[in-house]
């Protein structure tokens, strides 16, 4: 079986792939590997996000999903930064977008998580040019600590007791 970030290596790569042939353009989509190690790969339902997200945590939870990738476009603000003020703009910024912020570009977003593993977070900024649209080498932006909120974390389903 491959390792967590070999899979979501594949699925940013596959993911760069359809970009470009959607005319540099990708809707959300996941990769998951099912209770019996079959993988499936599904568009994001078309809700709002938070909707969306849950249809799809219950969709894992039927599927009893080991492991899960998610990627997308996205707008992101890259900066040095410690853990509190990570989580201090997260909470100031909530849903809206950081699109237009000082520092925020555009991005594809892969992010995977697994049942053993810890989170792999990868990342190719969008360069649209006025002649031509590339995507810029892929950078690991796993996040050095333990996350445990937010909108997508925690997909997977939660197996035995939680105390």
């Amino acid at each position: 079986m491959t390792t967590l970030r070999e899979f979501t290596e594949r699925a940013a790569r596959d993911g760069a792939v359809l970009w470009e042939q959607q005319d540099y353009h990708l809707a959300p989509m996941y990769a998951a590997i099912d209770g019996e190690g079959n993988e499936i790969v599904f568009d994001a339902p078309p809700l709002p996000k938070h909707i969306s997200v849950m249809m799809v945590k219950l969709l894992l939870a039927k599927l009893e999903a080991t492991r899960v990738v998610f990627i997308d476009e996205a707008w992101t603000l890259m900066k040095a930064c410690t853990e509190e003020e990570a989580r201090a703009t997260s909470e100031r910024m909530g849903e809206q977008s950081v699109r237009g912020e000082p520092g925020s570009k555009e991005v594809i977003i892969v992010m995977g998580e697994d049942e053993s593993e810890p989170m792999v977070w990868l990342q190719a900024e969008i360069i649209r040019g006025e002649q031509e649209t590339t995507l810029g080498p892929w950078v690991d932006v796993s996040p050095n600590y333990d996350v445990k909120t937010g909108l997508m974390v925690g997909m997977l389903p939660q197996r035995g007791t939680r105390q």
